[in-house]
């Protein structure tokens, strides 16, 4: 389910330039220079946490010789008078000891080198294979002519020091790839496949890639379910944390949706499938995560191009400063010392991870609410949106309509359930919130629906069909009143009539032979939530608008109820997508909330698509951002997060950029040797880490922060306990 190109090591999707190395002949990619080390000093291709295992036992190995090397050096620093035979005995013993480490340890680092530099690359490799072979071949061949100054401890514990880093940085991106892993393990390995017509023959544990759209599948309680299917028998309620972080379990019966990987608690369902192996709601999720950790946003892209051309400047200046000290100053070893020192400090490990880091956190918090954000530029124009355009219905409406009365009119010959037939027989082609509440309402009544022929749907203007209407077979619009209208049909008098405490109330009119026939009045209810999320959207000073294909009087009363001033009602979708033109070229950053399906369009042409309400094959979708949890109070909650992920983005790349300037400074001046150096560039790096994890201590909606340490393979798992029951 994950990409085809992944890092050899972690298993994350490659972006943008891979690290690529040959490993016994053979080409392999990663992701970072990271992942590469790792593999390479582990052997390359062991299996599991045996491949970080021995290259811990490498990394320690060398860390012990370090300590060692360290000892003797600092016997020669602190009597430079030894004798000279016994100098020259302690620098063979640290010889012995530093050749290990920059052959072994050393050497991934070398080989990049090499294979850079004939493409005229210079990376961070670059800089520690000049640092450590020049310190190494400069104190071996004082050794061999019995003189002083040798510099095997910066030698080793350079490598130790920046390998330790590496690994820290592979581990990282690991945690991403094993929070893809975890979302997968999720899925059931076995279905019960019911045989038989009629499911009564008994049932077969199958395979998950032997199950097929239409077979019938039954789960026990606390079982998983194992595709996407629909409920044809029983009820049962679901925990379905897992897909949307909402830890209510929630009832399903006959005709719900149920979807992979969710649990079964307390009830036997048998279910349809419908969607099977990568078509998925599940499938689908794990593979939008896994190219959206993967992807790169476009600030990371000048970042990496910044970072070659650093690269390149520091080892001129490193040059620059050896001439300097050997033909103004005529000390050529103290330009060497600053050189290495110049060379070590500015690896620009904590540039490369400053973007990538802060971002894998905001998408993992996002996460761990029910939000899915499809490519982590989406978070960079999240962070910059200063207005919001929710739509109505389905979004800050629950879009959970019930029928509220049927009006025929005095010349369609028709009762009232004739005329709901009509419009239920036309609805059942249509997958549009209102037609399954006008379904529902004729189903609980009884009948049978009538046969539809030439059937079309008219986006945000209604449907049309063949239908026997009356005592004749003809075609029936339903729609709103201007569509109608628009075909020449007038609304007669009886029609126009006003409801009693109507409410947040829809009609939907029926109309053929040239004359509109009835009316149809359905009403909707405010979603828990909204007015608090219209006014968390004022909070961040975010104008806020609502959009509605709806009669003026309904939007009205819903703007009125949660508090927004700009609102449009009649809106068609091409009509909202102009709206939104309109808003962008007054130079506003827009988001547009909907539902995901109706409001493709406009979502598609706003700076940041956000679906509230998903169907299951998000491929379809238009949307930049979906909320899974159903939670109206998270469109400005992860509005919030962007802005603060981003903004920890740049405390990221300022710090990591001052930093390594002002250690050049000092390193050029000869107040950082070149071992304070490399710990010094290991703590730029844990600074820019340590900063993005306090994305991780964020606010939930319910005001709840993360814990610490707890990662997105946490969310992802069922909870072992079973709370009160949500009956969204």
């Amino acid at each position: 389910m994950l990409p085809s190109k992944i890092c050899a090591h972690c298993g994350l999707a490659l972006r943008g330039a891979p690290t690529v190395t040959r490993t016994g002949g053979e080409e392999r990619q990663f992701c970072c220079s990271g992942c590469a080390f790792v593999y390479q000093l582990a052997g390359g291709g062991q299996e599991g946490d045996s491949s970080e295992s021995w290259f811990l036992v490498l990394l320690a190995f060398g860390a012990v010789l370090s300590g060692f090397i360290m000892s003797f050096a600092w016997v020669l620093y602190l009597y430079p008078d030894l004798p000279i035979h016994l100098r020259d005995q302690i620098q063979y013993i640290l010889l012995v000891l530093t050749t290990p480490i920059v052959l072994g340890l050393g050497y991934p680092y070398l080989k990049l080198a090499v294979q850079e530099i004939p493409r005229g690359r210079l990376s961070m490799a670059t800089l520690i294979t000049i640092g450590t072979v020049t310190a190494y071949v400069y104190s071996a061949r004082q050794t061999f002519r019995h003189g002083h100054d040798v510099y095997f401890d910066t030698a080793s514990m350079v490598i130790i020091l920046v390998t330790l880093g590496k690994y820290l940085q592979a581990r990282a991106r690991g945690r991403m790839a094993q929070a893809m892993r975890t979302l997968a393990d999720e899925t059931p390995a076995l279905a019960r496949r019911l045989r038989g017509k009629n499911a009564d023959q008994g049932e077969d544990l199958v395979p998950l890639d032997e199950v097929r759209a239409g077979d019938l599948l039954r789960a026990l309680p606390a079982e998983k379910i194992a595709v996407d299917g629909k409920i044809v028998k029983g009820r049962t309620t679901l925990d379905e944390s897992i897909l949307t972080g909402e830890s209510l379990p929630v009832l399903r019966g006959p005709g719900d949706t149920v979807l992979q990987g969710t649990v079964n608690f307390d009830g036997m369902i048998v279910y349809e499938a419908v969607k099977v192996g990568e078509g998925t709601l599940q499938a689908q999720i794990e593979r939008m995560c896994a190219e959206a950790i993967g992807a790169r946003m476009p600030l990371q892209a000048l970042v990496d191009r910044v970072s070659a051309w650093f690269v390149g400047v520091v080892v001129v200046f490193a040059f620059g400063v050896v001439t300097y000290y050997s033909v103004l100053k005529h000390e050529p070893l103290h330009g060497f010392l600053n050189a290495l020192a110049i060379l070590v400090v500015a690896c620009p490990c904590a540039l490369g991870i400053a973007t990538p880091m802060a971002t894998f956190v905001g998408l993992q918090r996002a996460a761990k609410e029910g939000v899915l954000i499809r490519a982590p530029e989406n978070l960079e124009r999240m962070s910059k949106v200063n207005t919001v355009v929710f739509d109505k219905t389905g979004t800050l409406t629950e879009g959970k309509l019930s029928v509220l009365d049927v009006i025929a009119s005095a010349d369609a010959g028709l009762n009232r359930n004739e005329l709901l037939q009509i419009a239920a027989s036309l609805e059942s082609n249509s997958e549009h919130h209102l037609g399954r509440a006008i379904v529902e309402e004729f189903q609980v009544q009884g009948g049978e629906l009538l046969a539809v022929q030439d059937f079309q749907n008219h986006p945000g203007e209604g449907i049309e069909g063949r239908v026997p209407a009356a005592t004749q077979v003809c075609i029936v619009h339903l729609g709103t009143a201007a569509s109608l209208q628009k075909r020449g049909m007038a609304i007669p008098a009886d029609v126009k009539r006003p409801l009693p405490e109507a409410g947040l109330e829809s009609r939907v009119y029926l109309g053929w032979d040239g004359a509109i026939r009835g009316v149809i009045c359905l009403q909707d209810h405010l979603r828990p939530g909204a007015m608090n999320a219209v006014r968390q959207c004022r909070a961040q000073k975010l104008e806020v608008h609502l959009l509605s294909g709806d009669r003026s009087a309904s939007t009205q009363q819903v703007a009125a109820e949660v508090g927004i001033e700009h609102w449009a009602a009649e809106q068609l979708p091409q009509q909202k997508v102009e709206y939104v033109e309109a808003l962008q070229r007054e130079g506003r950053k827009v988001a547009m909330v909907g539902d995901g399906v109706n409001d493709a369009p406009a979502l598609a042409k706003a700076d940041v698509g956000i679906a509230h309400q998903i169907g299951t094959d998000l491929s379809k979708e238009a949307a930049d951002v979906h909320i899974l949890a159903g939670d109206i109070t998270l469109v400005p909650w992860v509005l919030s997060l962007s802005k603060k992920t981003f903004h920890h983005i740049q405390e990221n790349l300022f710090w990591a950029f001052l930093y390594n300037v002002i250690a050049i400074g000092l390193a050029a001046m000869g107040w950082l040797r070149p071992v304070m150096a490399a710990a010094a560039m290991l703590v730029s790096s844990l600074m820019v880490v340590g900063n993005s994890l306090r994305l991780e201590r964020v606010r939930g909606r319910r005001g709840k922060r993360a814990p610490w340490g707890s990662s997105a393979a946490d969310s992802l798992r069922p909870k072992a306990e079973k709370p009160e029951v949500s009956t969204a």
